[in-house]
């Protein structure tokens, strides 16, 4: 507890690591949940085609490409945070 209250024991990494899982499951979730929806919509007739393409590409995308983007934009703060830790173990 002592490193706690001096900062030396950082909680953030922990907290990243929680919020990318969070994330994760909503980006993941989301992206699914578009491109069904889509899906539904064209085969009900109620979506255009070309708009319900749209829509399952981008559900698509986010559940690929935005986890990918998310996952660097996450490992980039938990590095940040790893740095000072070898910079507080240099001291």
């Amino acid at each position: 507890m002592p490193g706690y209250f001096s900062f030396q024991k950082l909680i953030t990494p922990r907290f990243v690591k929680f919020i990318y899982a969070v994330g994760l499951l909503a980006m993941t979730g989301g992206g699914i949940a578009l491109a069904v929806w889509a899906g539904l919509g064209l085969r009900s007739a109620t979506l255009p085609n070309r708009t319900a393409a749209y829509y399952i590409a981008i559900g698509a995308g986010v559940a690929v490409v935005g986890n990918l983007v998310w996952r660097v934009l996450c490992e980039i703060w938990i590095v940040l945070f790893n740095i000072h830790n070898l910079l507080g173990s240099i001291e």
